[in-house]
């Protein structure tokens, strides 16, 4: 609760004369600062300083102290072997954070080499090219008196030099429906560095139907492997291997075709309404017990009692296929012929039968 005593006291303080002062401001190379609030470790800086002789009016040079801390930078971290340059940068300090002044020398050392560089406005610095062997080097500098903690960096095998091989394939032909190695070694650069573990290649098999494929390995102690399911996919053609814009020369390969397990079920069912037959075949089976995969493709060939030709052309899913033929029911057996990768079926039915018949096979 505010009582009016306490109104009536805060309206004579308002009413009050008071004084308006400006505030000193001190100007030096660091930036504004009030007098009061100088410190003794404000007049350790070293540089021009306003006042700095007692608090008389004048300027002076304050001198940085002896070399007391030495910091090292070295970059960057990882360089290219023979393509890449890296820099180390030393910053020498005073007790009190200025950079010391001219004159002294900073003896850099990387690995084998070793440079000396004179201090400027606190500062030396080196350009260097890595070694061309691959590895960590370690590198530090010194002065008369300190010496910097330890730096490192890593020095990589130039991957734009690398001339991969690709090794032959084994065995040959590839079996169906099963992971086989593709292989690529001599994975040096032009100083017989070997590239580093982990990096990736890649694997391009083009049939000659204009099928592809394309498999990913990672680099190994000089080698890359890669794993390439040999399913749906057979016949011959060619694989290349890449190491970013490096390539080998292309490398034949053939991969044996699936094997059916036994002929596939085939229906032949009418459907009177328009006058015509479905026909469902399927699932077409491999020796491993697989389905064929789905969009492979299938060609049926139907003739019926008359002689007439009827010629279909779709793919899989689910491992069957399903479509409608224009025969009428009753009108005689109808002669099918199917084409797919696991070769070709016959069979003859009548669209008011079902299943393998007799006289079916499969080739």
């Amino acid at each position: 609760m505010i009582r009016c005593s306490d109104l009536a006291a805060i309206g004579l303080i308002a009413c009050a004369p008071l004084t308006a002062r400006a505030q000193d401001f001190v100007a030096d190379a660091f930036g504004l600062y009030t007098p009061d609030a100088e410190t003794a470790g404000r007049a350790q800086w070293s540089g021009l300083q306003t006042g700095a002789t007692g608090g008389t009016a004048g300027q002076a040079r304050i001198r940085p102290g002896p070399a007391e801390t030495l910091v090292y930078i070295l970059g960057p971290k990882r360089l290219v072997a023979g393509m890449d340059r890296g820099n180390g940068v030393a910053i020498v300090l005073d007790a009190h954070g200025n950079p010391t002044g001219d004159g002294e020398t900073v003896r850099f050392r990387l690995g084998p080499m070793v440079h000396s560089a004179p201090i400027r406005a606190g500062m030396a610095d080196f350009l260097f090219t890595p070694p061309v062997q691959a590895g960590q080097y370690f590198s530090g500098a010194t002065t008369a008196t300190r010496q910097s903690t330890r730096a490192e960096i890593n020095v990589t095998a130039d991957i734009g030099s690398v001339a991969p091989t690709l090794l032959a394939p084994d065995p040959q032909p590839f079996p169906p429906e099963g992971l086989n190695q593709l292989r690529a070694g001599n994975l040096t650069d032009r100083f017989g560095n070997t590239v580093e573990d982990g990096i990736a290649m890649t694997f391009d098999f083009r049939l000659d139907n204009g099928s592809f494929a394309r498999a990913v390995a990672v680099a190994q102690q000089g080698l890359a492997t890669a794993d390439l399911l040999t399913r749906d996919i057979a016949g011959s053609g060619l694989v290349t291997a890449h190491l970013g814009a490096r390539r080998t020369a292309p490398e034949g390969i053939a991969i044996a075709a699936p094997v059916a397990i036994g002929p596939a079920e085939i229906t032949l069912i009418p459907v009177p309404d328009i006058d015509a037959s479905r026909l469902h075949a399927g699932p077409f089976r491999t020796q491993h017990g697989y389905v064929l995969n789905d969009g492979a493709a299938i060609s049926v060939v139907a003739t019926d009692a008359t002689g007439a030709r009827i010629e279909i052309q779709g793919w899989l899913l689910n491992g069957c296929f399903e479509t409608l033929l224009p025969v009428k029911p009753g009108t005689g057996p109808v002669r099918l012929e199917i084409f797919t990768s696991l070769g070709l079926q016959r069979a003859t039915l009548t669209p008011d039968t079902g299943g393998p018949p007799p006289e079916e096979e499969m080739q």
